[in-house]
């Protein structure tokens, strides 16, 4: 995911657990994880954990 602009993206369900090169993707505060799995294998579960910032974004 070298250099990926997900900016504003939707990833409402998004599997990201295999991802890798992501310390240079390009996020934001408009980037939805709702319910994604983070590159780290965190779910955002909108309540505890909000955002993939922290867990391998």
């Amino acid at each position: 995911m070298a250099n990926a602009r997900l900016a504003g993206a939707d990833l409402t369900y998004a599997d990201l657990s295999a991802a890798k090169h992501t310390d240079s993707v390009l996020i934001d505060t408009d980037t939805i994880f709702l319910h994604a799995i983070c590159p780290d294998g965190v779910e955002v579960d909108g309540t505890q954990v909000t955002t993939c910032v922290g867990h391998g974004f």
